[in-house]
């Protein structure tokens, strides 16, 4: 009798073993619906925190620009800063001028000893080894983590006296060759930055940190 009982259990359990076609669209169905309502949630609790560090990396260059835009005052280099701004760097709503670099200008600057010229033996440089000695000449004493300055990089400021300000950087590590424009982006790699509103930072995941307006 014992040895029936048994044989019938063990039918049983061959009979409930594994899953049934139905419990298993089931299963499929309600991992479908959490993967619908976590992987959007996921993906932009990823694009916050790039977007965060991004900004953070770009209120380190202003504070480093500002800081030292002002040594610049106190010691009187105001004018050789002046110097290596190109007119047609004016901002195009016409207060103040901007700086900009990519991802490889400052190995550029370190391997030409941009830092080192001075002098009479900046006349002889083009207007864009100008443009980069000017910007990181401004940034690199104030920025301990050199990794940072290899990006795109804008920064708007107004070197004249009694201003001496900086208005506003513009920050990306993300491609190598992201560039900032003003007005509509159309080459490769071209960003505009002519509105600088949340939305747009957020879009685009640039680092921004300054003045919260819009550029025609």
């Amino acid at each position: 009798m014992k040895s029936g009982f048994i044989k019938k259990c063990n039918a049983v359990c061959r009979q409930r073993s594994g899953f049934t076609i139905v419990e298993i669209v089931v299963v499929l169905v309600i991992l479908g619906i959490l993967c619908v309502l976590t992987v959007p949630n996921a993906l932009g609790w990823l694009d916050y925190t790039e977007l965060k560090r991004q900004n953070g990396y770009a209120k380190t260059i202003y504070s480093a620009a500002q800081t030292r835009l002002t040594q610049y005052e106190v010691r009187g280099q105001l004018t050789a800063l002046a110097n290596l701004i190109d007119d047609d760097n004016e901002q195009p709503d016409g207060y103040g001028y901007y700086l900009m670099a990519q991802k490889g200008d400052y190995a550029q600057y370190q391997d030409l000893n941009l830092k080192g010229i001075s002098g009479s033996d900046v006349d002889s440089l083009t207007d864009e080894d100008k443009n980069k000695k000017a910007l990181f000449d401004l940034i690199d004493p104030g920025v301990t983590d050199k990794s940072l300055l290899d990006a795109a990089i804008c920064i708007e400021l107004d070197p004249t006296p009694r201003v001496v300000k900086v208005y506003a950087v513009f920050y990306s590590d993300q491609g190598d060759d992201t560039q900032f424009v003003y007005g509509p982006a159309g080459g490769l790699g071209e960003v505009s930055i002519s509105d600088r509103s949340y939305e747009a930072g957020n879009a685009g995941l640039i680092g921004y940190y300054g003045q919260i307006t819009d550029v025609p």
